[in-house]
């Protein structure tokens, strides 16, 4: 008798213990100051602990936030499935840790830019030093939206650690002959998030940008852009916009701007900056790996081609070819610095070109270079031969793009690019009236026998 009852004790026990033991939630450091409370019910702890290591490691390398003695504790909490997971976020006392609940489903995680946001400003305010669930100021959203989105387009690809940067949207861009300017004004962030739509990518693949910019620039002298600017911002004694161009303007005019501009008393230290941004965002862009295109090439080489001067006789505009260049800088003293701005642009063109154009590219450099040193006669024929020469290499990766693109074309599955959709958009087709009479009635009868 007493064995029998030992034994329905402990089965009872064992109901009641059981459901609370999987309701128990095991807290694992993920890395650094993160760690997560995982509930027995999301399964093995291994896929989520590296997708959060993933998400870590893009943080620390690419927004360069390191994890630091003055960092806060995070911890996220995941809720089982079929648990509350709109829960409010809370802050622990006991070990002063902060708490952001968030669903078990890591791998929805993706396709929710604003659980994107409210991770990465918890994350970057406990590496700041701040309370994690304090809001991030709205200049610097950007940050934030931009280390999602660098994280989601890595996981996606399946290219966890990238060799370049690959933004498609902006390459559109820059390719259509835009240039791509970094501010506080370009980088804020749009009163709504609307996925998928054309604001929202284009504010996303800019602030990836200008995330990559700036670590290029905090890569030695451990200089850190990024910190700087979150901590002129919360301090709240200066402008956005200068906050923007002491932070990162000054680095990039160390790093890109000539002496000749930098003595050049009529631009301001605000428009340096931006140039020189602009140019570090074009040389990231475009690499080696990933050049622009040929046709992009030619829309920029236009311009370059065409000298705008001012005639002494007047204050009125000319415009000539660049092959006069050399002949005009004997005529004129108000074309002495064009020489000097066209191979400026040249610089610039051979920095995003392909391989093929580059060497062309140098040579007619070096043909500006020598202006007053050689005689304009021989230097007009050079310029001139030098260009046609480029224009027909430029007009040869054109017909090559052109057979590629095609070749991708033909050799592409039809309905290729509807493969993820389960069902088509466009409403279903209506049937004839005699049809669909035929299948009311068919239906009603069999609805009627069975």
């Amino acid at each position: 008798m007493n064995l029998g009852r030992i034994f329905f004790t402990s089965i009872l026990l064992g109901w009641i213990i059981c459901p609370m033991y999987s309701a128990e939630k095991h807290i694992v450091q993920v890395v650094g100051n993160i760690s997560a409370a995982i509930p027995d019910a999301a399964g093995h702890q291994t896929p989520l602990l590296e997708f959060l290591r993933r998400y870590e490691r893009i943080v620390r390398q690419v927004g360069r936030l390191e994890n630091s003695a003055a960092a806060s504790d995070l911890r996220l909490e995941l809720t089982a499935p079929g648990e509350q997971t709109l829960a409010p976020d809370k802050f622990t006392l006991q070990r002063k840790t902060a708490v952001l609940t968030l669903p078990a489903d890591y791998r929805s995680w993706l396709n929710d830019p604003v659980l994107g946001r409210r991770l990465s400003s918890a994350v970057l305010q406990s590496r700041l030093g701040n309370p994690p669930l304090q809001p991030l100021p709205e200049p610097l959203l950007w940050i934030a939206d931009g280390l999602w989105a660098e994280f989601v387009q890595r996981e996606r690809a399946g290219q966890r650690i990238l060799r370049f940067t690959w933004l498609p949207g902006l390459r559109n861009v820059a390719e259509l002959g835009d240039d791509i300017y970094l501010s506080s004004q370009t980088l804020q962030a749009p009163p709504r998030i609307r996925p998928g739509s054309a604001e929202w990518t284009l504010y996303c693949e800019r602030a990836q940008l200008m995330l990559e910019v700036a670590r290029s620039l905090g890569s030695s002298n451990r200089n850190y852009p990024i910190k700087d600017y979150c901590f002129l911002i919360m301090g709240g004694k200066l402008p956005v916009p200068e906050c923007f161009v002491k932070s990162f303007g000054a680095a990039a005019r160390k790093r890109m701007m000539p002496g000749s501009w930098q003595s050049d008393r009529k631009v301001t230290e605000a428009q340096l900056s931006y140039k020189a941004l602009s140019l570090l965002a074009m040389r990231s862009l475009f690499s080696n790996y990933v050049p622009m295109s040929a046709a992009g090439i030619r829309k920029r080489l236009e311009p370059i081609k065409q000298v705008n001067y001012t005639h002494s006789r007047g204050s009125f505009e000319m415009q000539a070819a660049l092959s006069d260049l050399p002949e005009l800088v004997e005529k004129y003293d108000s074309c002495l610095n064009l020489p000097r701005i066209k191979l400026q642009q040249f610089n610039e063109l051979a920095a995003i070109a392909p391989l093929q154009l580059r060497s062309d590219i140098f040579n007619l450099a070096t043909l500006l270079s020598d202006i007053s040193l050689r005689p304009a006669a021989a230097l007009k024929d050079g310029i001139k031969s030098s260009l046609q020469l480029l224009e027909a290499k430029i007009s040869k990766l054109e017909q090559v793009e052109k057979m590629l693109i095609r070749h991708e074309k033909e050799r592409t599955p039809l309905l290729y690019e509807y493969r993820f959709s389960l069902e088509g958009s466009a409403p279903p087709a209506v049937l004839p009236g005699k049809v669909k009479k035929i299948l009311d009635e068919a239906e009603q009868n069999y609805q009627q026998k069975y």
